[in-house]
């Protein structure tokens, strides 16, 4: 044979059988039975790392715990924004139904709290300390807390109030309306029939409780049905997976706060303002909250360079912190532009009282004003001249 003869390049399939002394025959009988050591080969290693391993003995990528905790990380966090990517069920993209973000964060947060999600050893694969959570039970569960709140005789109330006050409103401008339609001169004996007819506002109040409810009632199977449909893939989830969502709430979701996914960044912060017991369910609305992760996210995003664990750690814990950061921003950022300086302490100063933070945002704004005057100007010379 000559010496440059190539032996055909052998598959996965070829590669783990002489790992496993076995015929392609035994492999094919031993995968369809599904033996866990072809699963293990198969779900973990590549046809490069069973090869690496022939002919060498070793895997360098698997030499020492931090690799293998790094691959199964990154696979994993892979394997999970895929997920909704496939899916079109991007959370950033999902805006206008906000219920879909505030059942998967409020998913999240069950996770956190549940007693035996997490395993009794640091990062260590115990799977069977693993506590899967039900899908079809978180959603209807969600659901139906959601929909309870609305039955709540406050809430309720309220409704109907707002129903009653739309119905009576309508009910007057019918009323304007006939007096424009039929001129003052003529028809007078018409119009005044009409009036007298419809004058006298009447509010069924039993008819328009049970119209509320049937409402209630089909707006939740509605919500059920569209979340289902954007988030079912949740219900494959397989214990490694839940073994990832544990790594990830231990900690912080900083993997995905540093990953430079926009995606994952949103996640991280969905993550960190939902699991936040400040908020309380009186004070702050779902349609709220999610307002709230939209309004960081979108802070951060805009400023990938101030991105960190514990800075968005902070403001999720504390919205208001938001604010006090971007005035900070904006005062700190006018004064390099003037080439003044101030200490940290003294910006604060200024932000803690209104009256001087507003005179220096007047300042800014007319900065701001003269410095686009003169921006416009120069394009206008530079027009001229070419």
């Amino acid at each position: 044979m000559p010496e440059n003869h190539k032996q055909p390049e052998r598959g996965f399939k070829q590669l783990a059988c002489e790992i496993l002394d076995i015929s392609t025959r035994s492999y094919s009988n031993f995968s369809k039975q599904k033996r866990l050591i072809i699963t293990l080969l198969e779900k973990y290693f590549t046809k490069e790392d069973l090869q690496e391993f022939i002919e060498f003995g070793k895997i360098n990528n698997f030499e020492n715990n931090n690799s293998i905790q790094e691959y199964f990380i990154e696979t994993k966090k892979n394997k999970y924004i895929q997920n909704f990517k496939n899916n079109h069920s991007s959370l950033k993209f999902v805006a206008e139904n906000e219920y879909i973000t505030d059942f998967y964060f409020y998913f999240l947060t069950n996770l956190k709290n549940k007693k035996n999600f997490f395993s009794t050893t640091d990062y260590e694969y115990e799977s069977y300390f693993i506590e899967r959570y039900d899908f079809n039970k978180a959603l209807s569960d969600y659901i139906f807390e959601n929909q309870q709140k609305e039955f709540e005789k406050k809430n309720f109330e309220i409704r109907l109030l707002f129903i009653k006050e739309e119905k009576e409103a309508e009910h007057e401008y019918f009323i304007k309306d006939i007096e424009e339609f039929f001129p003052q001169q003529k028809n007078e004996t018409k119009k005044d029939e009409i009036k007298l007819k419809n004058n006298d506002f009447n509010f069924d109040e039993e008819k328009e409780k049970q119209n509320l409810i049937k409402e209630i009632i089909e707006h939740s199977q509605k919500q059920f049905e569209h979340i289902y449909n954007h988030l079912s893939f949740i219900q494959h989830w397989d214990n490694d997976m839940y073994f990832f969502i544990n790594f990830l709430i231990k900690t912080d979701f900083e993997l995905f706060i540093n990953s430079g996914d926009d995606e994952l960044l949103y996640h991280a912060i969905g993550f960190l303002v939902y699991s936040n017991n400040n908020f309380k369910e009186e004070d702050i609305l779902c349609d709220n909250k999610v307002s709230v992760v939209n309004e960081i996210y979108e802070y951060f995003n805009k400023n990938k360079n101030e991105i960190n664990k514990k800075l968005i750690k902070d403001i999720s814990s504390d919205f208001e912190k938001l604010y006090e950061f971007k005035k900070y921003k904006k005062i700190s950022e006018y004064l390099k532009k003037i080439n003044k300086e101030l200490s940290k302490e003294e910006i604060y100063k200024i932000i803690s009282e209104p009256k001087k933070f507003e005179k220096i945002s007047k300042e800014i704004e007319e900065f701001d004003r003269n410095e686009f005057g003169k921006e416009i100007l120069k394009n206008l010379v530079e027009n001229i001249k070419s």
